[in-house]
């Protein structure tokens, strides 16, 4: 199995910033140009039977996953169809209901909320964005643009992130404040990054489209994000264990994991600094925590039944030429392209929920064909993991 180093979440060393990395989920600046219509993943052909998986078959691959990636804890599990799914876990020190940062999974809640809202009348997801929010170009940008990616906004904390003017890093300059940071804050310091495209023209991963899409959400509903996310999502769904930052009290402490600086460097833990700066940096498009079988529920209702308290929630997984849907991600045969850049006319046969931020790797991808899931969490950052998660999900 190769490992690559994936630049996904910026560096920090205790109170130094040595580079530049990325932030959140997901990567490269590079665009997947000629974003207009979709190529989806098909839902309507007949469900085939997928491959059975046995308990030890699953914890081999687990073991596996942690030598290959020198990660020290996993949680892995096999969910076909409506059975009750298999789950292994590795360390002796992590439980299969333990809490975990999701970080850009976060972006499917946002997603999710925006498209009932949407159901609602409270949003238009076609309206433009200067409708909510008082945003450079926003009179040109589309909400439903921020959510595909495909708005023409530049990068926050991915590759690309201060490094065309050399200005720095607009996400590491957050982070080094200290401490959580609000909604407000983050957009008051990110309004002059230029964009990288027209709108429409292509889709380029970034989290400044999920921070844009948290203020449309909250100026829309004069709520905080974390708020609608847990009466719209979390309550109805029984999402118990699930949460949005700040941090509250009786919030679950998430488990810790390694950061990896550089791939010669030894990683540096994650109690070895604040991870509220992380979560709140980019809360829209990264900073929940949840668990395994919220996750699990997660899937249920938007990869499988395809609807939340009654709303089709199916536009999710209409995935555009540039391999993203709202919030999830299009998986050809290769893996998730949408962080690198799509070639043209790429199928899409799977649906992805992924995730990156300091110490923690979170995957989700899901076989509508099969109605079959693999889900993993490893307790390091910057791991490449399509390669072996699909040639599991392939046997």
């Amino acid at each position: 199995m190769s490992r690559v180093h994936r630049p996904w979440v910026p560096v920090l060393v205790v109170g130094l910033v040595l580079a530049l990395v990325a932030g959140g989920c997901g990567g490269g600046s590079e665009t997947a140009d000629d974003s207009e219509g979709s190529a989806t993943a098909t839902t309507t052909a007949p469900i085939v039977a997928s491959r059975s998986v046995t308990e030890a078959e699953l914890q081999a691959f687990a073991d596996e996953l942690v030598t290959d990636t020198r990660s020290q804890r996993a949680i892995v599990a096999w969910a076909d169809g409506d059975e009750d799914p298999v789950v292994v876990t590795v360390g002796e020190d992590v439980q299969a209901d333990d809490a975990f940062h999701v970080a850009s999974i976060t972006k499917s809640f946002v997603a999710a909320a925006l498209v009932l809202l949407d159901a609602d009348g409270t949003v238009e997801l076609d309206a433009p964005v200067a409708t909510y929010v008082d945003w450079p170009g926003g009179e040109d940008i589309t909400v439903s643009q921020l959510l595909d990616h495909t708005s023409g906004l530049g990068p926050f904390g991915n590759p690309g992130d201060g490094e065309e003017d050399g200005t720095g890093s607009h996400y590491l300059e957050l982070v080094q404040r200290g401490g959580a940071l609000s909604l407000d804050e983050v957009l008051a310091a990110t309004r002059d990054i230029a964009p990288v495209d027209e709108p429409g023209a292509s889709a380029t991963y970034s989290n400044l489209n999920y921070v844009v899409a948290g203020a449309v959400v909250k100026a829309a509903t004069d709520e905080d994000v974390g708020a609608v996310l847990q009466e719209r999502l979390f309550e109805p769904l029984g999402m118990d264990h699930t949460w949005y930052p700040p941090r509250a009290p009786g919030d679950a402490e998430p488990l810790p994991g390694l950061y990896e600086l550089e791939p010669e460097l030894d990683p540096l833990p994650t109690t070895a600094f604040d991870m509220e700066p992380w979560r709140t940096v980019a809360a829209p498009a990264a900073g929940a925590v949840s668990t395994l079988d919220d996750l699990l529920t997660w899937r249920h209702a938007v990869l499988r039944e395809q609807r939340i308290g009654g709303v089709d929630v199916s536009a999710m997984t209409e995935i555009g030429p540039g391999g993203y849907g709202l919030g999830v991600a299009g998986v050809t045969a290769d893996g998730a392209c949408i962080f690198e850049g799509c070639p043209p006319d790429q199928d899409f046969t799977r649906w992805g929920l992924n995730g990156d931020i300091p110490g923690s790797s979170t995957r989700v991808l899901h076989d509508p064909t099969t109605d079959a899931t693999l889900f993993v969490y490893l307790d390091r950052n910057a791991l490449s993991l399509d390669e072996p998660m699909l040639a599991f999900v392939e046997g």
